[in-house]
């Protein structure tokens, strides 16, 4: 799956963004990720990695729900229309 970025723009972002959220034990705030791709081993082990400005990180996300809470807030580009 290629490496997703939020589509936004600053008017349509609620205030609320700014604020920490936790997700799998996981803290970050969701108005600083820049990308986020998830992956799933051959074992089933299901990962979620989030990158942001400086660095990325990689959390466990059996349920997916660290990858589905951001798929539904940073509303992605589609891979084809990156290259537009």
């Amino acid at each position: 799956m290629p490496i997703t970025g939020p589509n936004r723009t600053y008017s349509n972002i609620p205030d609320y963004v700014s604020d920490f959220v936790i997700i799998n034990g996981f803290v970050f705030r969701p108005k600083q990720v820049e990308a986020f791709y998830r992956q799933e081993a051959v074992d089933g082990l299901r990962t979620t990695t989030v990158t942001f400005l400086t660095h990325k990180q990689t959390v466990r996300d059996h349920e997916w729900k660290l990858y589905d809470f951001l798929l539904k807030r940073m509303n992605p580009m589609d891979a084809k229309d990156s290259f537009l």
